[in-house]
């Protein structure tokens, strides 16, 4: 998954809600992805089929009731080996980049929202962010951009 948009600080300091929009390699994954959460929604979101490009996380940098936030810090260095996350070299989320091919690990959360009639009715869908895996930094040269396709050194799929 290629990072599209990242959002972590403001002015260097963390923001009270991070997000990563991420493209996944595969649009029939995305499609997927979309009718799940369509599907778990109250009432059920309506997908029209039509194509969806990206997927976006969230996380919370802050505890309920508290004003300082804390730079989200479950991101790592999977570039050399991806293996147990106690083994892979912790790297700060600033550091970071658009076009990055990450992996993520997430969970689908469900929240309550007001209607209409300001009635708790709804039931909203998204992804909250766990982790970032960095597999390879965009560090794109002219002899990898080839025909406008991007090569990323080292990956094997």
């Amino acid at each position: 998954m290629h990072v599209a948009t990242l959002w972590f600080t403001r002015d260097r300091e963390p923001e009270q809600q991070a997000s990563i929009t991420i493209i996944p390699v595969s649009q029939s994954l995305t499609e997927q992805y979309v009718l799940l959460l369509a599907g778990l929604a109250t009432p059920p979101s309506k997908y029209t089929g039509d194509s969806v490009n990206a997927v976006c996380t969230i996380k919370w940098q802050s505890e309920r009731c508290s004003t300082e936030p804390t730079l989200f810090d479950q991101v790592y260095d999977a570039c050399d080996v991806f293996t147990n996350k106690s083994q892979m070299p912790h790297i700060l989320a600033t550091e970071l980049w658009k076009n990055n091919l990450v992996l993520l690990k997430g969970k689908i959360i469900r929240y309550q929202a007001q209607d209409k009639e300001k009635k708790w009715t709804l039931l909203c869908v998204q992804m909250e962010l766990l982790a970032v895996f960095l597999l390879s930094c965009a560090v794109i040269t002219d002899s990898q951009n080839v025909g406008g396709i991007r090569e990323i050194s080292r990956l094997r799929i």
